[in-house]
């Protein structure tokens, strides 16, 4: 009885923290986009004067300077991404499938860049590409450093993919498939669903990283670094509704990636 009535209270508890933790990450998202429907241009509580003005002004002078740094921030996403994808998948195919001198501790190498701060690793390759290859920054650099950021995600999502699917090679080989067939009738397929969810992952972490856009964009004006010049003058609920677009978009692709993950994974 005992027993019992401590694995019930530790399971409330365990609930609770759970709970708590959900709190306090996303109260201030939430505080956020109630905000970016404030009438006032003063960010107060209570709200007052509820509107959608600060979205429907979306494309109107005001936010001009923010078209070129959200292209250039799409730009940066989607090539990360692809490059990440491929990058990484041939990373998590030698994970699943190969033995190799040091293949123990090649994913723990592998992750190393994820586990990293970004901040850490971007004045790193501050330093690399402009005093040892004496190179200048551009969202060209920005987009090294997010491959090297994102590239163990992509990584272990194919190894993640194809472990449990090797069976299905072996089975593909017995019955007399060469390894060209079982790799375009086997593995492709079985890969297609890991390889979506892999973009999608990549594209929403370098969209949504700022700390590596700070140091390595140089003189090319990412979206992170565009708002954070406006944050200078104040807060308004201009950068929140922006704020809250983007944060849309990066659950989005999230929530998508997920989804393609679950659902064709089984």
């Amino acid at each position: 009885m005992t027993g019992n009535v401590t694995r019930r209270l530790l399971g409330y508890g365990l609930r609770a923290w759970v709970l708590a933790v959900y709190v306090v990450l996303f109260t201030p998202i939430v505080v956020m986009v109630l905000f970016s429907f404030d009438g006032s241009p003063i960010p107060i509580y209570p709200l007052d004067n509820l509107t959608t003005d600060w979205y429907t002004q979306l494309f109107g002078p005001y936010y001009g300077d923010y078209i070129d740094p959200l292209l250039n921030s799409l730009q940066v996403a989607l090539i990360t991404s692809v490059v990440a994808t491929a990058l990484g998948g041939m990373g998590g195919f030698a994970i699943s499938r190969y033995e190799f001198t040091g293949s123990s501790v090649y994913p723990f190498v592998l992750a190393t860049p994820a586990m990293i701060p970004p901040l850490i690793s971007g004045f790193g390759m501050l330093a690399f590409f402009q005093q040892t290859l004496g190179l200048e920054m551009s969202k060209f650099t920005v987009v090294f450093g997010h491959v090297a950021l994102t590239m163990p995600f992509a990584a272990f999502i194919v190894a993640g993919k194809l472990g449990p699917e090797e069976e299905l090679e072996r089975a593909a080989r017995d019955l007399g498939a060469s390894y060209v067939q079982v790799i375009r009738e086997v593995t492709v397929p079985v890969l297609g669903p890991a390889l979506v969810a892999s973009l999608l992952l990549t594209f929403t972490i370098s969209f949504g990283e700022s700390a590596m856009v700070f140091i390595l964009s140089g003189g090319d004006t990412l979206l992170p670094v565009a708002l954070q010049q406006r944050f200078r003058a104040g807060i308004s609920p201009r950068y929140n509704a922006i704020s809250t677009i983007v944060v849309v978009i990066t659950f989005g692709l999230f929530t998508v990636a997920e989804l393609v993950r679950q659902y064709f994974g089984e």
